[in-house]
């Protein structure tokens, strides 16, 4: 439990750096980054929203910083207005429980795809991380050309591009 105990505490001093949603910026709960990292473990990521929130709180409880107040929740997420319920709520909504597209980057790097026609070495590199990416997915993907285009310091104008010549292949 130790072991999962250091994993919660790095999760949650990630999500520390929780930002309001603002225009342009997807929302996310304030706990939705330590919601997604607890669900990554190993351990956790088998378990249904209420055995996990018990597993989580036992952990919560034996940090010492934490374990004098009544309400740890409260103490540790003091922006979430109910962080018992949004925890318990967020748990089964989180499809991917790692962060996917960086596990295809890390992919790419790995094991380089190359594709039938190669038209530049970034748009080698972004069929690299999209094959990726589909390997990794049970299902359909979504390549946004802005995410994709600070990855690859382009123009997202340039994404779409290959977006579309990736289609004809």
């Amino acid at each position: 439990m130790d072991s999962l105990s250091a994993y919660l505490r790095e999760a949650w001093n990630f999500n520390r750096s929780f930002n309001p949603s603002s225009f342009g910026r997807p929302y996310r709960t304030p706990m939705w980054e330590f919601v997604r990292r607890a669900k990554a473990h190993s351990y956790l990521g088998r378990l249904d929203e209420f055995e996990a929130f018990a597993a989580v709180e036992m952990c919560l409880r034996s940090w010492d910083d934490a374990s004098a107040h009544a309400d740890v929740w409260e103490m540790l997420f003091p922006d979430a207005e109910d962080p018992k319920a949004e925890f318990i709520y967020t748990w089964p909504r989180i499809k991917w429980a790692a962060a996917i597209l960086d596990l295809a980057v890390e992919e790419a790097n790995r094991l380089p795809l190359k594709p039938s026609k190669s038209y530049s070495l970034k748009y080698d590199r972004f069929t690299s991380i999209v094959g990726h990416l589909q390997q990794l997915v049970d299902g359909s993907i979504l390549v946004p050309c802005r995410k994709f285009a600070e990855m690859l310091a382009c123009d997202p104008m340039t994404i779409s591009r290959y977006r579309d010549l990736s289609t004809w292949m």
